[in-house]
């Protein structure tokens, strides 16, 4: 009628209708399925607005959304986890562990929202069928190819984008596509084309073939291919010190996998999955500093502490300023990484209330790191002041392999229409690495991860509440570190000296799902970690001396809420907030004063600390209206406390001397601070997007503008500053990719 929004229509299905007898005692526990207290999924449908806003479409984007999930701002992809360091988070594409999926160093992720059917986050305690992580899997599932020809062409200011399905067989699809940027247009726009010698650059394809020839039968094959790159090459000139700087970079990401899904009866499910990833990453870097600079008069004023051998008319040793020659500093980075991985699985239902399943993961690794940078270090002279010296810092483990074991055992507690569900499992892992080259042996002791989930569904269909489900976990995690591949023999380690990261999990929530799509979650989770390697050095040794250390421990407490309403007519969307208090400690005593950890970065040595990711409070907004069915404005946005900052003493000179000259060089103590934070981050993204569809036609077009941080020119958090080493001069510090201006991206989107 007239002035009403909705229309109800009562249907009935008269008569009888017959069929084959259709019998479903239980699902086969499923990629996509969202548990309470272990994870929260997000289909395709939900990451379209959040995920296409921004320079590259990225499924990270909408990920880190999501409750419990630290901000990091924009360029960065790596966020921690409740509470966990960012590397602790395993990523998987159809079920298969994929290494370091970032591209430009980890400002975004391989993860194209054209290519993704749905993303399950599990940040809970999360089942016993994976390993390799501490504090979360996320595993992605790309699009299964659709029984008609489909197309997709995004083209947006940054990037293009075609994605095709295409029918092979009556059983059978083909998903095939691909990314490719171009920022080359920007770069010359702002006439940096000199400087910029290679435009940052994205280029990526996928292709997946997949068949089921029966409902017991399914098989697919998948590979992709990414790289990425930059360099630059620029000379700066500053109060008479010329700085010439050059970089390149460049990574490779491909893999290849298989898997094979088999049940050949309606209790038993074999399932097979099969990879090979190859990661390759080059970095190469050199500055140079040259020039003439006059001695300030409070640098000779100050010179006369150390010598007595100031003239009356303001020289030292004769002269009134200096030369810089030959003082410079590079390095490169050089390092790859292959991967064989396999995992057989089985799943055999005993009942509709309980499944038990049994597995096996295998993964070679064969592994060449050079690492090679080298500068100047101001060591102390017995006379007074300091003397440049060269130094270098070297990592080179060519040649390691490693094989990592596992096994895993569960059952399943409870069917889809049971009021407890859960899971009880356990998992095992053992480490071993070698070198013929090298002679190198390392083995470790097999370490058991058990784990259990309960939720238990306390009411269901009352009055308001369909459904609210208490749940509680506890489990044990397990993760060998990237770094303990490049493990040299110099380095002393023994067998059985070395043993995985783990952490003790326990969580406890509750989830009420209201009638009117309306969904509220609460959990609160501590962690315990321990067996934490760190790696420490003494830079005033050339090289600096390396050496592993694994006693190091810690604990993250917090809580995570989140209200939820789901896909609606007219607007939709979610709001969430996350506490969080993480500390570590090292024990290791510095032996001197130039005694640090390299690894990880910036930790202080024998004492509590909060990590540099750690933020204490973290919300956010995402909200989708829709005015008209083909209109869409979007509005997401965060709010986060600042990081921890170094505190920073005043910026002093002090006299150096190299290659027989007195140079005035400039210097400041940094120390960490428990107290001091960066300022918070409240980045703020619209985004409208309107849809046509084609009456009688298989056409769909989208047409979208978004626009990423827009109270950029209102408020931008400041950070630590960093200065100059020859004049002293103060200036912000941290990569900063702000334009000055909100950032706009505009898209079009044609499917047929």
């Amino acid at each position: 009628k007239s002035g009403e929004t909705s229309v109800t229509l009562d249907m009935i299905i008269a008569g009888v209708i017959e069929g084959q007898e259709l019998v479903v005692e239980r699902s086969a526990p499923g990629q996509s399925d969202e548990e309470s207290g272990v994870s929260l999924v997000m289909e395709a449908e939900e990451m379209d607005t959040t995920a296409n806003i921004g320079v590259v479409e990225d499924v990270m984007s909408s990920i880190k959304t999501l409750p419990g999930v630290g901000y990091t701002g924009g360029w960065d992809a790596q966020p921690s986890i409740r509470g966990g360091d960012p590397s602790e988070m395993a990523a998987t594409l159809d079920g298969i562990y994929v290494t370091y999926p970032y591209h430009w160093g980890g400002a975004f992720s391989i993860f194209n929202p054209n290519m993704t059917k749905s993303a399950k986050l599990s940040h809970g305690v999360f089942s016993a069928r994976f390993g390799r992580a501490l504090s979360g899997i996320l595993e992605v599932n790309s699009i299964t190819p659709d029984d008609e020809f489909r197309a997709d062409l995004i083209v947006s200011s940054s990037s293009t984008d075609l994605f095709m399905q295409i029918p092979t067989g009556e059983y059978s699809g083909l998903f095939l596509g691909g990314k490719v940027t171009y920022l080359e247009t920007v770069i010359y726009a702002s006439g940096m084309e000199d400087e910029i010698t290679t435009a940052p650059y994205i280029r990526d394809f996928y292709g997946k073939w997949e068949t089921r020839p029966s409902n017991q039968l399914h098989f697919f094959v998948n590979g992709f291919i990414g790289t990425d790159g930059v360099g630059n090459e620029m000379s700066i000139e500053a109060d008479g010190i010329t700085s010439d700087l050059k970089f390149d970079y460049y990574y490779i990401n491909a893999f290849a996998t298989t898997g094979l899904e088999w049940s050949p009866n309606d209790k038993t499910l074999f399932r097979m999955l099969a990879g090979y990833n190859h990661n390759q990453s080059r970095a190469d870097f050199d500055i140079g500093y040259s020039g003439s600079r006059e001695y300030s008069d409070e640098f000779i004023a100050m010179y006369d502490i150390y010598k007595d051998d100031v003239t009356a008319d303001g020289l030292i040793n004769g002269q009134s300023g200096y030369d810089l020659i030959d003082y410079t500093m590079g390095g490169y980075s050089d390092w790859t990484m292959k991967q064989l991985q396999l995992r057989l699985e089985m799943d055999r239902v005993i009942n509709e209330n309980n499944l038990i399943s049994f597995g096996i993961d295998e993964v070679f690794l064969l592994s060449d790191v050079v690492n090679d940078f080298s500068g100047f270090q101001s060591v102390p002279l017995d006379s007074g002041g300091w003397d440049l010296k060269e130094s270098s810092s070297k990592l080179e483990s060519p040649g390691n392999r490693v094989l990592h074991s596992s096994a895993f055992a569960l059952w399943e507690i409870g069917g889809q229409n049971s009021r407890l569900q859960g899971e009880l499992g356990i998992r095992g892992e053992h480490y071993y690495l070698w070198n013929d080259d090298k002679d190198l042996t390392l083995n470790t002791y097999p370490v058991a991860d058990p784990r259990l989930h309960l939720s238990w569904q306390a009411l269901k269909n009352r009055k308001a509440i369909d459904e609210l489900t208490l749940s509680m976990g506890t489990g044990m995690f397990s993760q060998f570190p990237m770094e303990t591949s490049s493990i040299e023999e110099e380095w002393g380690i023994e067998d059985f000296d070395m043993s995985p990261n783990r952490a003790l999990y326990q969580i406890i929530g509750t989830e009420i799902n209201f009638l009117d799509q309306w969904t509220f979650q609460l959990e609160g989770y501590y962690k315990y970690f321990f067996n934490r390697a760190y790696i420490t050095g003494d830079y005033a040794e050339v090289p600096m001396d390396w050496n592993f250390r694994q006693d190091g421990y810690g604990h993250a407490v917090g809580f995570d809420l989140m209200l939820q309403r789901e896909l609606g007519r007219k607007w939709d969307g979610y709001i969430n907030y996350s506490f969080v208090y993480t500390r570590l400690f090292y024990p290791y005593e510095a032996q001197s004063l130039t005694d640090i950890i390299i690894f990880p970065n910036e930790a202080p040595l024998n004492q509590w600390y909060y990590p540099d990711y750690q933020r204490f409070h973290t919300a956010n907004l995402v909200l989708n209206y829709h005015p008209l069915p083909q209109l869409t404005l979007t509005c997401a946005a965060s709010f986060a406390t600042g990081s921890p900052m170094m505190s920073n003493g005043e910026v002093t000179a002090y006299p150096a001397t190299l290659n027989g000259e007195i140079i005035e060089m400039y210097n400041r103590d940094s120390m960490y601070s428990d107290s001091l934070r960066n300022e918070i981050s409240i980045p703020v993204d619209l985004r409208v997007a309107y849809k046509f569809y084609s009456k009688r036609s298989k056409w769909e077009q989208e047409i979208y503008l978004a626009v990423e941080d827009i109270l950029v020119n209102i408020y931008s958090p400041a950070g630590a500053t960093q200065y100059n080493s020859f004049t002293g001069k103060e200036e912000p510090g941290g990569a900063d990719f702000n334009i000055g201006m909100p950032i706009p991206s505009i898209g079009y989107k044609a499917s047929y």
